[in-house]
């Protein structure tokens, strides 16, 4: 893949239709999640960008790249994406609102908040919630509960490191997405046999629940953005739970 800097009209990068999310960047040989629009020139180009997408000087031209999730919108999942959003933010208290919820693509794998250009967010599921539901609502509810507290700032792009309150949060509230097809248990049990990390940090939301039902809306009144979070908050939001499950909340999520 040739690869050189981008330097003419900065704004076809953006113009262009998007037609993936991963790519094997030859900067680094490794898979980086990017955002990849095609242009509509006569001679096809792609511009990858960094999954940030808030500067133009992180956009790199190739005049080709292998793509490896392909991608879609789906308009009619959208509104269901709102409506968990909603029932997220009473549970939760309100999201930061420093970017607008854009679409939801459906990828051939994994599912991701994909922060787009010019303050845009939006969410990308897996093929799987075509065929199920239950996949449908598990996902859309995992990545809706990320949207209240984005871990990009904008328009700084400073990420944050995502800690296992954020993704036990979200795993937490997925559950509860699903709870009215009567599969919550079952999927907890999928969890904990095929992805401990994520069923931890879900039991270490439970905990921290069943003490204080209220615990995330109080922590978040002090600190909106929950990967910001310090030991002292949880006495700041007049938690009294152990030192033990404030310490695994607080360590950034292995993935």
């Amino acid at each position: 893949m040739a690869l050189c800097r981008w330097s003419g009209d900065q704004t076809a990068a953006y113009a262009g239709e998007v037609v993936g999310l991963r790519v094997m960047m030859n900067t680094n040989c490794c898979e980086e999640m990017v955002r990849v629009t095609r242009t509509k020139a006569k001679k096809p180009a792609y511009f990858i960008h960094t999954w940030s997408c808030l500067k133009f000087e992180r956009c790199i031209y190739y005049k080709e790249a292998r793509i490896i999730t392909k991608m879609e919108i789906k308009n009619e999942y959208k509104p269901i994406a709102l409506k968990l959003y909603k029932e997220a933010e009473e549970i939760f208290g309100n999201a930061i609102v420093e970017r607008e919820f854009a679409n939801v693509y459906v990828q051939n794998k994994g599912l991701n908040t994909l922060y787009e250009a010019n303050g845009k967010i939006s969410i990308c599921v897996s093929k799987f919630v075509t065929e199920s539901i239950e996949q449908l609502y598990y996902q859309l509810g995992h990545e809706v509960c990320h949207l209240l507290h984005p871990s990009i700032e904008y328009p700084s792009g400073f990420k944050h490191t995502t800690l296992v309150i954020n993704e036990g949060l979200s795993t937490y509230f997925s559950i509860l997405a699903i709870n009215q097809f009567g599969t919550a248990q079952e999927t907890i049990e999928i969890l904990k046999d095929n992805a401990p990390n994520y069923y931890n940090a879900f039991v270490a939301i439970c905990e921290l629940l069943d003490s204080t039902p209220d615990a995330i809306k109080l922590l978040r009144k002090i600190k909106p953005r929950i990967d910001t979070l310090k030991d002292e908050d949880f006495n700041k939001a007049g938690l009294i739970i152990s030192t033990d499950l404030i310490n695994k909340l607080l360590q950034p999520f292995i993935y």
